[in-house]
């Protein structure tokens, strides 16, 4: 899709209907090059588009398809409930990707990824840590009969309607690394917990001064031999 064309617009539409703001993944096509992007895109309570990140750095076969980011995108959004900030799938494993949203003051940091592995959840509460933060990992949750009948190949690909393709394993993290509903959400759709207001105290800054911005230092004045 193109960022504002009919698709983006009935996207807000929703937004605006349930008055939410909305982080959606989509494959974004850019309209100055026709290439794919894997992004990330912000919608607001009023229908608007308010940003647009595409990822930096498409993993592995990826590549075959989305295009190459070129960080101008990797900005944090004010919102009613916090500032608010994100990374696809493993750009949350770059750690400079990870300092730029830290040095934006981010309150949430959101962590989409396509697979549901045990070891991702150790990335979403070292990042809650390290950026005294809370993370919103969410993953794909698809059953069986999410498949369409028409799929070539179905039955040799997957294993009938009581398979899982994703079992999902979706899980919001606190600032000190704990999980919010103390499991991940897996093999059921629904919200793990809700994050009513992230104030600034809401972080572990206090504790880790991970948010001042990293500043050149400068040089000293050459001096006179």
């Amino acid at each position: 899709m193109v960022v504002g064309d009919d698709a983006t617009q009935r996207l807000a539409a929703a937004a605006a209907e349930g008055d939410l703001w909305v982080a959606i993944g989509i494959t974004e096509r850019a309209t100055e090059s026709a290439t794919l992007y894997n992004s990330l895109l912000y919608l607001t309570p009023d229908g608007r588009v308010a940003g647009c990140h595409r990822k930096l750095t498409p993993t592995g076969v990826e590549r075959i398809v989305w295009g190459q980011g070129d960080g101008s995108t990797l900005h944090a959004l004010d919102t009613d409930i916090g500032r608010v900030g994100g990374l696809i799938c493993w750009e949350n494993l770059m750690p400079l990707a990870r300092a730029a949203m830290y040095g934006q003051g981010i309150d949430i940091h959101l962590a989409p990824k396509w697979d549901n592995d045990d070891a991702w959840l150790s990335t979403l509460r070292h990042i809650a840590r390290e950026g005294g933060v809370y993370v919103l990992g969410t993953n794909s949750c698809i059953h069986g009969s999410d498949v369409p009948r028409t799929t070539n190949a179905l039955a040799e690909l997957y294993g009938g309607d009581d398979d899982w393709l994703s079992r999902g394993n979706a899980a919001i993290v606190a600032p000190a690394g704990r999980l919010g509903d103390r499991r991940p959400a897996r093999g059921r759709n629904r919200h793990p917990v809700r994050i009513h207001r992230a104030g600034r105290g809401a972080g572990g800054s206090v504790t880790f001064r991970r948010r001042r911005p990293l500043r050149t230092p400068r040089r000293a004045p050459a001096r006179g031999r």
